[in-house]
């Protein structure tokens, strides 16, 4: 039996979570209000995106699931660049404006695919969220689609192999591009990834039989 699962909202201990040293307290930046339910309505900035050189022609195109490692307050200097204060109690939008800039940096392909938050795990001030595709996405839905017609004889399919990639920011710099790098995960991330899609904290569950 394998347990899938999707989340539909964060769950976020806000005490795991480390504030960045210093908050912005500047008048003329943008907040998301609603108690950090609003969006971060920027432009995507202009990207320059680097990877190491062995890893130039990689296929994205089964890519799963792309991981940002982030610090608390490189998130801030990324809203502060996009001309938004940083909420540290309330990420949710920050971390899906940093999906679109990953969507763009890692696929650029004018919004095809569209990254979804999955989890996050606070590590110190540094943070690793997580983010699913559509091919993974796809896969999920069909599963359930499946289960819903099994009585009827139907097959299950099975999901794809997890393929993640690792984005990072640097420190952006006014009036220069924002300088992103992306890799393929560690086995360590890997495995953690396995996991999140393994819990059914405050999730859909999809029990799949053999």
């Amino acid at each position: 039996m394998v347990p899938l699962m999707f989340k539909a909202e964060w769950s976020i201990e806000i005490d795991s979570r480390k504030p960045p040293p210093e908050e912005d307290s500047d008048p003329s930046l943008r907040t998301v209000g609603d108690n950090g339910r609003g969006a971060v309505d920027a432009p995507v900035p202009e990207l320059r995106v680097a990877t190491e050189a062995r890893f130039a022609d990689f296929d994205k195109s089964p890519v799963t699931h792309v991981v940002i490692q982030v610090t608390t307050t490189r998130q801030r200097d990324i809203s502060r660049y996009v001309g938004y204060r940083y909420d540290w109690k309330f990420p949710s939008p920050f971390w899906a404006f940093l999906g679109k800039i990953a969507e763009k940096g890692v696929f650029d392909d004018d919004g095809a695919t569209t990254l979804k938050e999955l989890r996050y795990i606070p590590v110190g001030r540094r943070e690793f969220i997580a983010y699913t595709t559509p091919l993974w996405r796809a896969a999920v839905e069909a599963i359930q689609a499946a289960k819903a017609a099994a009585a009827a004889g139907a097959g299950i399919p099975e999901l794809p192999p997890i393929s993640a990639l690792e984005v990072t920011f640097k420190k952006p710099q006014h009036g220069q591009p924002l300088e992103m790098t992306w890799i393929p995960v560690r086995p360590l991330i890997t495995a953690r990834i396995k996991r999140w899609n393994d819990e059914s904290d405050d999730e859909e569950n999809v029990d799949v039989s053999d």
